[in-house]
C-alpha cells in the first residue's frame, strides 16, 4: 500500500508551495496594513465650505460627478475612505491616474489636471476641518 508521503511530487511543486506562502504571507501583511488603517469617526462635516476659494468649490462638485458613487462623503464605500487617509497628495493623483485594484483609471478626456487638483484641494478642505 502506498502512503501519501511515498507518493512522487509533479514537476514544480516546489515552486508553487513557495509562491502559495509568499501569496499568504502578502495577504496577511496587507489585512494588517487595513486593520491599523484610522478609524472612521463618522461623516465628514458636509456643510458649505464658507470662505473658501473658487478652486475648492470646484473640487466638491467635481468629486461628487466622479468620486462620490465610489468614496461617499469621502469615507469608505466601494473604495476606502479617504478623508481620514494618510496618503500624500501625489500619491491620490497617481492612484486617479493609473487606477488600482478596482479602481478605473480616470484619463485627462475624463478628468483633466484643473480638476484632479480642484479634487485634491477640496480633500485638503475637509481634513483640516
Amino acid at each position: 500500500m502506498t502512503t501519501s508521503r511515498s507518493r512522487p511530487r509533479p514537476a514544480g511543486f516546489g515552486r508553487l508551495a513557495v509562491r502559495m506562502t509568499a501569496l499568504t504571507a502578502l495577504t496577511a501583511a496587507l489585512a494588517l496594513v487595513a486593520a491599523c488603517a484610522p478609524a472612521f469617526r463618522g461623516p465628514p462635516p458636509l456643510e458649505a465650505l464658507v470662505g473658501t476659494d473658487a478652486q475648492v468649490v470646484l473640487g466638491e462638485r467635481v468629486f461628487a460627478a466622479a468620486c462620490h458613487g465610489c468614496h461617499p462623503n469621502a469615507l469608505a464605500g466601494l473604495g476606502p475612505g479617504i478623508i481620514d487617509s494618510r496618503r500624500p497628495n501625489w500619491l491620490i493623483r497617481l492612484q486617479v491616474r493609473t487606477g488600482l485594484g478596482a479602481m478605473p483609471a480616470f484619463s485627462t478626456a475624463e478628468l483633466d489636471d484643473v480638476e484632479l487638483d480642484a479634487v485634491l484641494a477640496y480633500l485638503d478642505a475637509l481634513r483640516e476641518r
